[in-house]
């Protein structure tokens, strides 16, 4: 007879962890054999001081401690209020634009009259015009970047 196991929270944990350090060694370059295999030697420690498992023996509720695990956020959801913290954003393509992620902050979803998302627009982005009697307001950050020639 098969039994299936639930996997438990630590064990997600320790999983999550184990994939970061090795997209983070992927990412800094070491690594990368044929087939997609990592040919570095294994380590037991990722990039840092502390050892790959000190979070999951050390625990702590620091906010520099949390900031890098997933489900830990400082966001709160009231009735008549909410407050969204960077590290709640999920950034993916908005229905209708091109070249643009966003992240959905207030909407209909959580009882909103309204929608508010961060939209982040690439050279090219554009969006379709929004639903006729629906308003749109656009507060702007730009980032020019610039080029000196010698």
């Amino acid at each position: 007879m098969t039994r299936i196991h639930r996997l438990r929270p630590l064990f997600l944990f320790v999983l999550l962890a184990s994939l970061q350090c090795g997209a983070a060694t992927a990412a800094a370059g070491y690594g990368g054999g044929a087939e997609g295999f990592c040919s570095a030697e294994p380590s037991s420690k990722c990039s840092g001081d502390q050892p790959l498992y000190w979070k999951v023996t050390h625990p702590t509720l620091a906010p520099a401690h949390l900031q890098d695990l997933p489900g830990f956020t400082r966001s709160v959801f009231k009735r008549d209020h909410a407050l969204i913290t960077p590290e709640s954003h999920v950034f993916s393509p908005l229905p209708d634009w091109i070249n643009t992620v966003g992240a959905y902050l207030i909407s209909p979803a959580i009882g909103a009259h309204f929608i508010m998302y961060l939209a982040n627009m690439q050279d090219g982005s554009k969006s379709a015009l929004p639903p006729k009697d629906v308003e749109r307001w656009i507060l702007m950050d730009i980032f020019l970047q610039t080029q000196s020639i010698l």
